[in-house]
């Protein structure tokens, strides 16, 4: 049995896979195995040795994205590595994809997984396809990234400093002019498979707990969902109205109309939401502030701000990126929630949010048919709610429409240290025991990523300077045991380090008097242990004198400094 541990053994019978593996096995039997006498060898063998069609192939990502999730590939430990099992599917699964692996290896595993005596004896089937699962990770090769062009560096310090700071290819890696959505999106699912988490408990708690009077509220409107002349809500039945095809343009007009008038009632209770808001309905149209085009099915947008033509006519901009607070992708189908396709379209539009706005993180959800599962995506990585039914658990349902309607900018993610006041953007630091006040005059360069360090630079000058001398401020989220660049930068400023930008302060943002990391102020302690913790830290730099201002721009603010038991938001400039 692959030499399982009694723990392994007791994850296993714990978590069987049956459950788990059978809206892959009903799905896979829809398509390939309808008629009673197809022989699960030959079906198999042909699928596995067709799979560079990627219609083919996707089916058998699908088997290796269900067996990644299950709990039972987090107990199991690698046989290649120090981490979990569920980290070398990950990775496995990122080679397929990217064509790196062949998929007749994957011939032995489906064939167990199909058949039927896997069903009846599930104990032993299931050991057996654990077995099977490490077998196929033996076999096969480590992922091969694309690899760095420039000579190796002659310099031991430099090597030094390179074999504690490996190479790493996501998304923050491409140029925005080189953007395309294929490229990008198997990337980005490498960039974030290891870390995805879903069912995870007390996820709604976590999101919206801190929102007051919200459980009041939703039981409210619910209610008056109810008992309506006509209920808009029946029990056993679920929603009115709602369309049984589950078709895109029907759900969306559906939903925008309850949305409409459970906000409604939520205003006459004396209940107003930070900001307006409404349902966005766009899976037709091209969002504007990407250089990839992409469409989002639907969302929750801060409002247009409308305009009078010379004519008279009411004008509404197109829409933007830069307004979307919560993201959000409809299927028709319910099989498909929490599989790839409907997760890794969501992670797309967060990288796009991230891209456009200055966010802690980004919330959104999934409806596939009406099952709904809510998402959260930070620097550290993706987590997802357990999926629940909106026609049978409408409550719930209510609940999250009305929590990300009544969410502040700081509880949507938008980070509060980045101010505005009288058209101005601004950041404030505390260098000598006095806050000091850096208008941000433009964006010098800020990586589209979702997990990562996503280095955020702008050009900046003291408030009250007449002279605006500039300066550079650098946010970026850091692991805590890395050293601190604002104290490398100190140093070598100190030491008269010529041709460099010259340190004038680092420290770790704070939020709400906590440093900024992303595990304990981001998520609130949710999933503690999923994803390396990332604190958010702020370095401010000024040039040389000898160097002019586009050249060299300015004095550099160095991040918020944190504690070193967990990583944090360090921001430099």
């Amino acid at each position: 049995m692959a030499g399982f541990s009694q723990n392994e053994l007791k994850a296993i019978t714990a978590h069987p896979v049956g459950k788990g593996l059978d809206t892959f096995r009903t799905t896979f039997a829809s398509r390939y195995l309808r008629s009673k006498n197809a022989d699960v060898t030959e079906v198999v063998h042909r699928l596995t040795s067709e799979a560079s069609d990627r219609g083919e192939k996707d089916v058998i990502l699908d088997l290796i994205l269900a067996l990644q999730a299950q709990p039972a590939a987090r107990t199991i430990r690698s046989r290649i590595g120090n981490g979990p099992l569920s980290g070398d599917i990950a990775s496995f699964y990122a080679r397929l994809s990217a064509d790196q692996e062949e998929a007749t290896h994957v011939a032995p595993l489906l064939k167990l997984v199909l058949t039927p005596k896997s069903r009846i004896t599930p104990q032993n089937s299931d050991a057996d396809i654990w077995t099977a699962v490490l077998d196929l990770i033996a076999r096969t090769k480590p992922l091969q990234l694309p690899q760095p062009t420039t000579p190796p560096p002659s310099h031991s310090s430099f090597i030094s400093s390179f074999q504690q700071t490996p190479w790493s290819f996501n998304t923050s890696s491409f140029a925005d002019a080189s953007e395309y959505r294929k490229q990008v999106d198997d990337v980005l699912r490498e960039e974030l498979l290891p870390t995805l988490r879903i069912d995870i408990p007390d996820f709604l708690d976590a999101i919206f707990g801190h929102i007051p009077q919200l459980d009041e509220l939703a039981e409210t409107v619910f209610d008056r969902c109810q008992e309506e002349d006509t209920p808009l809500y029946t029990k056993g039945s679920g929603w009115a109205g709602w369309p049984p095809s589950a078709k895109e343009d029907l759900v969306l007009e559906w939903l925008q109309e309850l949305v409409e008038r459970c906000t409604a009632w939520v205003t006459e209770c004396g209940v107003y939401p930070a900001a307006s808001r409404q349902i966005y309905k766009g899976p037709s149209a091209y969002l504007d502030g990407s250089p990839i085009k992409r469409k989002m099915d639907v969302g929750i947008m801060a409002c247009h701000e409308q305009s009078k033509t010379d004519h008279g006519k009411t004008h509404r901009p197109k829409s933007n990126w830069a307004q979307m607070l919560v993201t959000g992708e409809l299927k028709s189908n319910p099989i498909e929630d929490g599989q790839e396709a409907a997760w890794l379209d969501l992670a797309t539009y967060a990288r796009e949010v991230f891209r456009t706005q200055d966010r802690r993180f980004v919330l959104g959800f999934t409806l596939c048919g009406s099952k709904m599962r809510l998402w959260h995506f930070d620097r550290s990585g993706s987590s997802g709610s357990s999926s629940f039914d909106i026609n049978r658990d409408g409550l719930k349902f209510v609940h999250a429409m009305l929590g990300y309607y009544l969410m502040d900018d700081k509880q949507l993610g938008l980070d509060p240290t980045i101010q505005r006041s009288d058209g101005q953007r601004y950041v404030e630091i505390t260098r000598s025991d006095q806050v000091e006040r850096l208008i941000l005059t433009k964006t010098i360069r800020k990586h589209a990523v979702v997990a990562g360090r996503a280095t955020t630079c702008w050009q900046a000058y003291c408030d009250g300077d007449q002279s605006k001398e500039p300066l550079v401020v650098k946010d970026s989220w850091q692991y805590v045991k890395r050293p601190e660049e604002g104290d490398l930068i100190k140093e070598a400023t100190d030491e008269g380090v010529r041709n460099i930008a010259r340190y004038y302060h680092h420290e770790t943002v704070q939020v709400e008097g906590e440093n900024d990391d992303t595990i304990q102020n981001v998520r609130r302690g949710l999933m503690e242990t999923c994803g390396r913790t990332r604190f958010k830290q702020r370095l401010l730099y000024e040039p040389e004198s000898s160097a002019s201002a586009s050249e060299s721009p300015g004095k550099a603010v160095a991040g918020r400094t944190q504690s070193p038991s967990r990583p944090g938001k360090r921001s430099s400039s």
